[in-house]
């Protein structure tokens, strides 16, 4: 009986070649982020239909044509909401509501300081201008608080940045926790 043992143990011995060592991959290069421009697209187009359409929403909608010139104004303080409304989120995601709170208490105080100072300075100029200025008063103030809200987001954002390559601080509680769980869990 001729095994194969036999049959290879008096063939010439093979020659082993080390296994391929597998190369790292390399990093695949990330197809480039296009960019999401449809806010920016609606932004805009919600914008000119307010700005072009004013006349149309003041009289056929509203049925007040002295709502035109306030029609006109509004659509200034959009970009300014949407900013604010995506700093605020980040500020939310991150659970600090301060900067958000302070930013929407400061911009209230200035829209009512505004609108005060402003209808009471042209009250006798009829109630078209009067609305409008109230209109102007909200944009002023949302400008106000997105430019706040965006200067927190950018001393939130340096301090992350700085705490970038730092292990995690040490924390007290959980070696507490262990000292006290680990001896009774091994007794078990």
């Amino acid at each position: 009986v001729v095994s194969d043992a036999t049959v290879t143990f008096n063939a010439p011995p093979k020659k082993v070649e080390p296994a391929p060592v597998a190369a790292k991959p390399k990093k695949e290069e990330s197809p480039k982020k296009e960019k999401n421009n449809s806010g920016k697209k609606y932004a805009i187009i919600s914008s000119a239909i307010v700005f072009i359409g004013s006349k149309y929403i003041a009289v056929v909608l509203l049925s007040d044509a002295r709502a035109e010139i306030a029609l006109k104004i509004l659509p200034l303080s959009l970009p300014f909401m949407a900013i604010s409304s995506c700093i605020r989120g980040y500020f939310i995601a991150r659970r600090n509501v301060a900067p958000s709170s302070i930013a929407q208490i400061f911009e209230q105080i200035i829209r009512i300081i505004l609108i005060f100072l402003l209808v009471r300075a042209f009250s006798n100029k009829g109630l078209a201008i009067c609305c409008a200025l109230v209109i102007g008063g909200d944009v002023i103030s949302e400008i106000f608080g997105a430019l706040m809200l965006s200067f927190s987001f950018i001393r939130d954002n340096k301090k992350l940045n700085d705490l970038k390559g730092r292990s995690r601080p040490d924390y007290p509680i959980v070696k507490k926790i262990i000292g006290i769980s680990a001896p009774i869990t091994s007794g078990r």
